[in-house]
Order: C-alpha cells, then structure tokens, then sequence
C-alpha cells in the first residue's frame, strides 16, 4: 500500500478533498460532522499533510517566531511554555530562538526567524536592541521596548506600580532597609520598576534607607554582586 495522500483520506472520510483541506487547515466553517469524518480518517490513514507545500500554496507557515533573551532564565522558560501552549491551541507552531542577551545575535536571530516565511513575530527585546522591526512580518514586543513607543505593539505591565507594590509589600512586613536589585537600568522595565520603588520609598519618608543594585544579566552575576554588597554593608544595629 502506498503513502496515503489526501486523496486518500477524502475517499475514507466520504467528502471532498476541499472539505479534507478545510478540516487540516483550521477553517471555521466545516460542519462537526465533517470534521469528525475526516480527522477519523487521518488517524486510520496515518496521512500526513506536507506542511512546506500548504504554505506554498496559502502563503502562510502557520509558524510564529519567539525572539528571547535567555532560556536559563527561569521567567522567560515559563513565558515560552505558555506562548506555546497558545499557539499550539490555535494551531500554529512556535519557532524559538535565544539572542543570549546579545545585540548581534539578536539581529542575526530575527533575521533567521523571518527566513522561515513565519507569520508573526514575538520579542523580548536585548538591552541593545535599537527598535529596528522587519520589514513585512507582524511584530509584538513582550515585556521589554517601551521606549519604542507605537513602533510595535507591547505586551508588559505596569512596571512602576509593580516597583512600588513591592516596596510597599516589604515595608508592611516592618522593614525599613530595603535593597532593590535589578539587572540593568539600560531597559526600559527595569527603569521604571526602580522608578516606581524610589518613588514609594520617597512617599513613605525612607528614600535615604533603600539602595538600588544594579546586579547583571544573568541570576549568576545578580547573586555574585548581591553577596559582595552583603559582604561590605553594615551590620546594622
């Protein structure tokens, strides 16, 4: 028996091949009937469509591109995990790529993403990323790029409430010395976060108590600088 072609499964299922290329391309309008035919009949056909000639002929890969600083970082291999359940959701896949928090590779990375015809692009920007989109692809910055303003949509939060909440947090607990440490004041999130704590601290009279540390990178250069300041503070009274 030969490799099952669409043909194949359409003849199975008892529809047409347009019904068989609706149902596999995520079409909206096929009846629940139909759909149930012929998925019943990929699984007994084991048919596999060719993923390179359906983008070919719909001009789209069904395949977005996730632009991302570091996977060892434990905030960005969640962020992952959950775009990829969405996509996946929607029947798209996801195509990653780690720019490692450098500005070269990054530019080289997007430029790879692209190559592979994706339909949609997501970044998490580097701290020296200069806002430069490709050219024909729908972009979304995440977390990062603020200062780019409406070049391209941005999924964030609200940095600097989130700065303050967290100096307001621990002032509760009764702490009146409180360290902030951020990686770097080159992005525009971490900015603001440091905005939102200074401001807070101002509020509650304690900005002479509070130190920012600006730590690196990565959760190796943040603790290595945290000890040392731990190492030459004043043990207070």
């Amino acid at each position: 028996m030969g490799k099952p072609t669409i043909k194949t499964v359409a003849r199975l299922a008892g529809v047409s091949v347009g019904s068989v290329y609706n149902v596999l391309s995520g079409k909206d309008h096929v009846g629940i009937y139909v759909r149930q035919q012929v998925l019943r009949a990929v699984a007994e056909t084991g048919y596999r469509p060719n993923a390179v000639a359906a983008s070919l002929r719909s001009q789209r890969s069904r395949s977005i591109g996730l632009c991302i600083p570091d996977l060892d970082n434990p905030f960005f291999s969640e962020l992952q995990r959950r775009i990829n359940d969405a996509t996946e959701a929607d029947g798209y896949q996801l195509i990653i790529a780690e720019t490692r928090e450098d500005g070269t590779r990054e530019v080289e990375k997007i430029a790879a993403l692209c190559a592979h015809q994706i339909d949609g692009l997501l970044i998490v920007p580097t701290a020296v990323w200069r806002g430069e989109l490709p050219g024909g692809v729908a972009s979304v910055l995440i977390d990062r790029g603020g200062e780019f303003g409406a070049r391209a949509p941005l999924v964030t939060l609200d940095n600097e409430a989130a700065g303050a909440a967290c100096f307001a947090h621990l002032r509760a607990l009764g702490h009146r010395r409180i360290w902030m440490v951020v990686n770097t004041l080159a992005l525009w999130n971490s900015a603001r976060r440091v905005e939102g704590f200074l401001r807070a601290a101002e509020e509650a009279g304690l900005k002479g108590d509070v130190e920012v540390i600006v730590g690196g990178m990565t959760a190796i250069d943040m603790g290595r600088t945290v000890l040392a300041r731990l190492g030459a503070a004043p043990v207070p009274d």
